[in-house]
Formats: C-alpha cells, sequence, structure tokens
C-alpha cells in the first residue's frame, strides 16, 4: 500500500489545494519499506487527485483540505486523514501506530476540526451543531 503526505521541507504542507510535492510511503507488513518525493507541477484539486491514484496511493495524510477534494477522493478509494503538521515522517508513524483517524464527509457547519466526528459540542463546548 501507498500512502502520501502532502510535503514541505519535511513537514506536512498546510494546504492539499497548493502542495507543490508529496512524500509517498510504500508500507508492507505494517512497516515503511521505501520513502521517496515526488514533485507536483500540475495546478487543482482534481490534478492532484488523479497524481495520486496514478502513484497508486490509498491513504492521504495531509492538513487542510476542501470537502469536495476529501469527497472526491474518498469516491476514488483514497483515505484522508486531515488535520496533521508537523513532521510529515511522525505523522505517517502516527497512521501506521493507528493514532490518526480518517474523515470521510464533511463537517457540519462552523466545524474547523477532525476530532469531534461531528460532535463538535463534545469538544469544543463553545460550538454547537
Amino acid at each position: 500500500m501507498k500512502i502520501a503526505a502532502t510535503y514541505e521541507n519535511g513537514a506536512i504542507a498546510a494546504a492539499f489545494a497548493q502542495t507543490t510535492q508529496f512524500k509517498l510511503y510504500t508500507l508492507e507488513h505494517d512497516r515503511i519499506t521505501q520513502m521517496e518525493v515526488v514533485d507536483f507541477t500540475s495546478s487543482g484539486a482534481d490534478d492532484r487527485i488523479t497524481f495520486l491514484q496514478k502513484q497508486g496511493v490509498g491513504i492521504l495524510v495531509c492538513d487542510k483540505i476542501s470537502s469536495d477534494a476529501l469527497l472526491l477522493l474518498n469516491t476514488m478509494g483514497i483515505a484522508v486523514f486531515p488535520g496533521a503538521y508537523g513532521e510529515a515522517d511522525l505523522q505517517v508513524g502516527a497512521l501506521v501506530a493507528g493514532l490518526l483517524t480518517p474523515v470521510t464527509e464533511e463537517k457540519p457547519q462552523g466545524c474547523d476540526c477532525t476530532s469531534c466526528d461531528g460532535n463538535c459540542s463534545a469538544c469544543h463546548p463553545h460550538k454547537t451543531n
């Protein structure tokens, strides 16, 4: 299986739609066996999604991503783990260890986090659904 992380200077890039590099990880028997950084020179989220699909990616680790891109990635069979930040290798390691949660649908209006599963008042008492 291949995992892709949006990538910039060793860290998770801030936004899927603006990333110009991905770091690809090959996972075999729950171990990362290969890593490579690949440049992306086209524009648009649809182009990025097609690129990832052609690379054989099954999982994307990223920070910010639009709901349209999220839904399209899921439709293409790519699981999305948004809200990641910091060193890319550490975030992918957390994924492999089972510490990250995928998001499969858009959050309720006003929800800007990835940890509440749509029940924002549970993790953000000041927000309501």
